[in-house]
């Protein structure tokens, strides 16, 4: 009797690590959210804070017939529950007037946005494949890393007007192209509770999504002698719409897959509606949106359900 409850009794390092999981859990607020669907709204947040932040506005600090160009750079950051994404956001863009009332704008930009998070806890669900694990379960999620890159450039037209009551007009409409690289975008979990309670492993929502992306919007520019103050909302429209990709491991399975291939739709890149208003003074050519910070706060917590904070800052430069 002696040696097989010698046998049996757990190991001091299980009950360490079974006691700091304990603890973790105790530590972490659950959330309601899966954490496959806050994985996929905070890049999505991402994409929206750059269509919020592009340099399509004119501010009316360079004279009609010359080349006017556009350095912007801003700094992100989007959270849920214990989970982040931030980092920097630089694009560039150059104008030319046509003839008339029109010009023309070619823009690009980068956005590098680093995930993070040492612990999470809500339900681990995969409706990117079937698991042998028994899911939807709370789970405790830790380790979160990875990062976040969204490349593009486009074009855009403007069309300036100052008839009717809407008086000072910039009308615009454009197209770009953009793809969006999620790399090793993971976190550990252990399930917590149900049949499958104690199962460990990660789960990976890595991928690329790439996307052409139609535009239209409207500014309003107001000038007051060295100050211009223009508020601005753009519609955009990524396509096409795309299967979230994931992976996940568990004990003895490897499983990989999209939730289009599954038959839960497609979910990636949804449309974007933002607001901003441009504070600019004119003899040094700088624009700062505090519109953007103010109204992403708040539109993509509407938006995208999960998201808690999200934070925007863009300063611009014209020349």
């Amino acid at each position: 009797m002696t040696s097989m409850s010698h046998a049996t009794a757990p190991r001091p390092a299980t009950l360490v690590v079974a006691g700091l999981l304990v603890i973790a859990s105790e530590q972490t607020p659950a959330a309601s959210e899966s954490f496959e669907f806050v994985a996929e709204h905070l890049p999505e947040a991402a994409m929206d804070n750059r269509f919020a932040t592009l340099p399509l506005w004119n501010h009316g600090t360079t004279p009609t017939g010359r080349w006017q160009f556009t350095v912007q750079g801003a700094g992100a950051l989007t959270r849920t529950g214990g989970l982040s994404l931030e980092g920097p956001m630089v694009s560039a863009s150059v104008e030319r007037d046509l003839r008339g009332p029109w010009s023309v704008s070619a823009f690009g930009f980068l956005d590098v946005l680093n995930f993070s998070g040492s612990s999470d806890q809500r339900p681990l669900e995969t409706l990117f494949t079937q698991t042998p694990l028994a899911l939807p379960a709370e789970a405790l999620f830790t380790d979160l890393h990875g990062t976040y890159r969204n490349i593009g450039a486009g074009l855009a037209f403007n069309l300036k007007k100052d008839q009717g009551w809407l008086g000072e007009q910039q009308w615009l409409f454009g197209a770009l192209y953009q793809r969006v690289q999620l790399r090793d975008y993971r976190a550990n979990y252990r399930v917590l509770e149900g049949p499958s309670s104690g199962a460990t492993g990660f789960v990976d929502y890595s991928g690329d999504y790439a996307h052409v992306t139609p535009f239209a919007g409207l500014a309003l520019p107001r000038h007051f002698g060295s100050w211009s103050l223009t508020p601005h909302a753009l519609v955009a429209f990524p396509f096409p719409t795309r299967g979230v990709q994931g992976r996940i491991t568990g004990p003895g399975f490897d499983l990989s897959g999209d939730t289009e291939q599954a038959g839960h739709g497609k979910h990636f890149g949804d449309t974007s509606i933002t607001i901003g208003l441009d504070v600019t003074y004119k003899p040094w050519g700088l624009t700062v949106d505090i519109g953007t910070f103010v109204s992403q706060a708040v539109l993509e917590q509407v938006a995208h359900k999960g998201i808690e904070q999200n934070w925007v800052i863009s300063v611009s430069k014209q020349f």
